[in-house]
């Protein structure tokens, strides 16, 4: 059975909590072995572990408790509730370690700690909740290697020119850290897990990175030519690009830029030049039978054959842009990523976001996973409080 008990801070959650724990030993003194109580945190602990105790021994002791009425609403007699707490409570200071009350990271801890072997951790590892004080001395150690390591001072170099380009922060540490904070989510432990850190080690960045280039460096050399030919045959018939309907802001401008090394997507205007071959010059121009005929010979064709390129090759140039200027990035994480797996080694820490991953590999989509069989099999209740 689940209840779900909705409460806001200070409106009696804890109070109802307890009342519900005690109505669960006082049904069966070895109850509190069963029950696993989780909080989010070391003060919700301490605190339902010493209103249960202080219940216990005032119940036990024939004092007045406010619970005492509730208890009895609930079938018991106050003779057996004040018995039954007797025994409860010399239960549980004889068997303390059983009184399984904890924080979230505790019990994960435990958990964890139970398939060391498994997973290959040490026993004695301890659970950092703090991933900012990780992280931090983490990039202050990779920082301070940029004197000897050429790859990551260009990594940072580039990084750092983007931000100022973006007019944004130019603290690198700051900016390091704060993108940092992503090797921490879910979503990109996933990406990045511990068995494939090999496809992203540096040799494979840089090979990834020369492919990217020399796909940019083909589409953009494919338009290049494309661009000069048209200027060059324009200035072969005595015209210039003031000689065409908006100039350097209309179809020939474009071309020029094309021919310049400038890859820009065609607009309205170039789009319409395709559609007809008016639109290149105005009928009032001196030479407007020569520029038709420039136009309808080479220029058109030479312009579809540059949007030609856009649409089929375009997509795939973006899309290259895009990943080259998160490569960088992806650099910059994959070394700060080995100076964290390097200091919580060190340190014998678990980071408490590495957690999950860590109990998914142990269940491993089973249906009965054998975590419960080792470490949940023993626990009938289940009390999680502020979830």
């Amino acid at each position: 059975m689940l209840t779900i008990y909705k409460a806001s801070a200070g409106s009696g959650k804890t109070f109802q909590l307890v009342v519900e724990y005690l109505k669960l030993l006082l049904k069966n003194p070895y109850n509190y072995k069963h029950i696993l109580a989780v909080t989010f945190t070391n003060k919700a602990t301490n605190e339902m572990k010493t209103r249960i105790l202080e219940q216990l021994h005032l119940l036990a002791s024939n004092e007045n408790s406010d619970y005492l009425k509730i208890l009895q609403n609930n079938t018991f007699t106050e003779k057996e509730i004040r018995d039954q707490s007797r025994k409860v409570l010399k239960n549980i200071l004889h068997d303390y370690n059983r009184f399984s009350i904890s924080t979230i990271d505790s019990f994960t801890q435990k958990v964890i700690k139970s398939f060391n072997r498994e997973l290959g951790i040490a026993p004695n590892f301890m659970l950092e909740l703090d991933s900012d004080m990780i992280l931090a001395e983490a990039a202050d150690r990779m920082l301070a290697k940029i004197d000897k390591d050429k790859k990551l001072l260009k990594w940072l170099k580039d990084f750092s020119t983007e931000k100022i380009e973006g007019n944004k922060s130019q603290r690198i540490d700051d900016n390091i850290k704060a993108l940092g904070k992503e090797l921490f989510k879910e979503n990109f432990q996933i990406f990045f897990p511990e068995d494939s850190e090999s496809v992203y080690s540096r040799e494979n960045l840089d090979t990834f990175g020369k492919e990217l280039n020399d796909l940019k460096n083909k589409f953009e050399t494919a338009l290049k030519i494309k661009g000069k030919e048209a200027i060059n045959s324009i200035g072969k018939a005595d015209l210039s690009v003031d000689d065409f309907s908006y100039k350097k802001s209309g179809v020939a401008g474009y071309l020029n830029s094309i021919a310049e090394g400038i890859v820009k997507e065609p607009g309205t205007r170039i789009f319409a030049a395709a559609e007809n071959i008016e639109k290149w010059y105005t009928a009032k121009h001196a030479q407007s039978a020569e520029i038709h005929q420039l136009v309808e010979s080479v220029l058109h064709p030479l312009l579809l054959e540059i949007i030609g390129l856009f649409e089929n090759e375009g997509e795939m140039y973006f899309t290259v842009l895009a990943v080259q200027k998160q490569l960088r990035m992806l650099g910059i994480l994959t070394d700060l990523k080995e100076e964290i797996k390097v200091l919580l080694h060190e340190k014998g820490v678990l980071q408490i976001s590495d957690s999950n991953l860590l109990l998914s590999k142990i269940i491993d989509q089973s249906d009965s996973p054998f975590i419960y069989e080792k470490t949940g099999n023993y626990f009938s209740h289940f009390m999680l409080d502020e979830f």
